[in-house]
């Protein structure tokens, strides 16, 4: 993974004097992270040679690009396809396994369920990496917060038509489809290219007979994203904060 700087000039958020940001994401092939210096961002990459493990993730944190500071919030993205979103009511730990297992997306040894609230009385299930989780808490404490893209894509504002969004992250398609206020479909799914990403949508919007749709796309390959689908739906835009929803910059959405 390329380290990604970038213009200060382009990239400035409203974040007030001493309360600076740090943003993970937990991808498969390493860590993506940004942070926030006087409300300038700024980001980098790492791939981690030893996993996720215990000294892979030290070793990530002695690296010189790790920002080696003191910060207010450390949010942390996972984006993973084995998620669930419950009701509220679900949302208990000890029906955790159970409820992921019976969605076909099972905890993996080394693992541990996170969970994160969203709008109506909803919460997303997902795992991560148990040693990650250790190491990160370790260094950050009670600063660190896990969420997953779904949570952030149910966050989004609501608009009367029909709005379908579309974010990618680390091999992983998040989407979600509404009309007004009313929640219509959401789920994640595993998608490495740029095509599986509209194959996923017009077999969405098809099979729930969907005319005009307004569709918002974000994440990795957004602009490919866009273009392919373009072919097929009039009305494609890319997210308005995508460069920071790529680096997984929650506040802007959350």
């Amino acid at each position: 993974m390329k380290q990604n700087p970038v213009s200060d000039t382009a990239h400035r958020l409203a974040v007030p004097p001493g309360k600076e940001i740090l943003s993970i994401q937990l991808r498969p092939d390493g860590l993506s992270y940004a942070w926030t210096e006087q409300g300038v961002i700024q980001s980098a990459a790492l791939t981690i040679p030893k996993g996720y493990s215990v000294s892979g993730m030290d070793d990530a944190f002695s690296r010189p690009r790790w920002p080696q500071r003191l910060f207010s919030s450390v949010q942390v993205c996972v984006p993973s396809p084995g998620a669930l979103l419950i009701p509220e009511e679900w949302n208990r730990p000890e029906q955790y396994d159970r409820l992921l297992a019976g969605a076909g997306c099972p905890v993996p040894p080394g693992s541990q369920v996170m969970t994160a609230s969203c709008p109506d009385h909803r919460a997303v299930l997902f795992s991560v990496c148990r040693p990650a989780v250790e190491s990160l808490r370790k260094r950050y404490g009670q600063l660190i917060r896990f969420y997953h893209p779904l949570a952030v894509n149910l966050r989004q504002p609501k608009e009367q038509s029909t709005l379908l969004y579309i974010d990618r992250a680390g091999g992983t398609l998040t989407v979600s489809l509404s009309r007004g206020n009313e929640l219509c479909y959401a789920d994640v799914f595993p998608a490495e290219k740029d095509t599986e990403a509209v194959l996923i949508a017009n077999r969405i919007l098809e099979t729930r007979e969907i005319g005009a749709c307004r569709i918002v796309v974000s994440g990795d390959g957004c602009t490919e994203m866009a273009a392919g689908l373009r072919r097929y739906y009039p009305e494609v835009i890319l997210h308005p904060e995508n460069e920071n929803r790529n680096l997984f910059f929650p506040w802007t959405c959350v």
